[in-house]
């Protein structure tokens, strides 16, 4: 029996087929567009931080020159910093590519949650000092027990949450807590936050501020972007996590993330240890004041 709508099917069929084999046509060419591209900046920033390599350590030979002027040794060290920043920014975007590519992977080793935070605080406290801020750590005493994870990338995270706030904080305190929210037989969820009373963010630049190499407008004194914070959203995500910000312009900004790990030794929440990071009562800020009893 013969069908209209049979017929008109039939006449339709050619052009679907064609425009099904352009659209795959189109996604292999833009995939294989983003994987040259993606080469290309891979090549470039090896290129580049391999030049940048031979420009410190000349720089570090020059300024070991007998004779040489105090005025070429300030020259010198500020070429090095200029350098140094440099290769921060390539090494960033070999990371970003290699997150991108999915070639980061996790490692699970043994560490000490406190000695980790200690370290991060040390490796922030001079520029705090010399800003006139004040850093301050807290660590739960039920979570000093060795915990199983990827200690390497959280250090990473946790420098780059401290870095960021230090550079935005130009009076008043900055705050990196890490504090339990949830226990099971072998497991614990620990809520990581830093805090700082610095000039913060409107809520179009919190939108922006994951964003590679994003840009207020000009006139906001906050510049959100470069690679910093997207890594360590990404970072964050990898081990499980989701990193969160919150702020108000000229109130500070407070960023976050909950990660579970595993714990080597079996532990009850209301058991101290015997080397606690040294603790405050559960600080909180009142205004642009911390607020917190030192215990003993």
């Amino acid at each position: 029996m013969y069908s209209l709508d049979n017929e008109v099917k039939k006449q339709h069929e050619p052009d679907c087929e064609f425009r099904e084999k352009a659209l795959h046509e189109a996604v292999l060419a833009a995939e294989q567009a983003a994987s040259m591209k993606g080469e290309f900046l891979f090549d470039m920033s090896q290129a580049i931080r391999t030049s940048l390599g031979g420009i410190i350590g000349f720089t570090d030979l020059a300024r070991e020159e007998p004779n040489i002027s105090g005025k070429v040794v300030d020259y010198l060290s500020k070429v090095k910093n200029s350098a140094t920043e440099l290769l921060d920014v390539i090494d960033a975007v070999l990371d970003i590519l290699a997150l991108e590519a999915g070639d980061v992977g996790l490692e699970t080793v043994p560490f000490n949650l406190h000695d980790l935070i200690r370290e991060c605080k040390a490796l922030n406290s001079e520029k705090a000092q010399k800003k006139g801020v004040s850093l301050y750590a807290y660590a739960e005493r039920q979570i000093g027990k060795t915990l199983l994870g990827d200690a390497a990338k959280l250090r990473r995270v946790l420098l780059n949450l401290l870095s960021n706030a230090v550079k935005y904080t130009n009076t008043g305190i900055i705050q990196l807590m890490a504090s339990a929210t949830g226990f099971e037989e072998k497991n614990v969820t620990i809520l990581f936050e830093v805090k700082d009373s610095g000039i913060g963010m409107a809520p179009e630049q919190m939108e922006k501020v994951f964003t590679p190499f994003s840009r207020a407008d000009g006139s906001t004194p906050r510049k959100q972007g470069g690679m910093g914070l997207p890594i360590a959203k990404a970072l964050v995500g990898l081990m499980g996590g989701e990193l969160m910000v919150e702020s108000v312009p000229g109130q500070g900004c407070s960023f976050s993330f909950s990660l579970r790990f595993v714990t080597v030794e079996e532990f009850s929440p209301t058991e101290k240890t015997s080397h606690p990071l040294p603790v405050m009562n559960t600080p909180f800020f009142k205004g642009d004041v911390l607020v917190a009893k030192i215990m003993k």
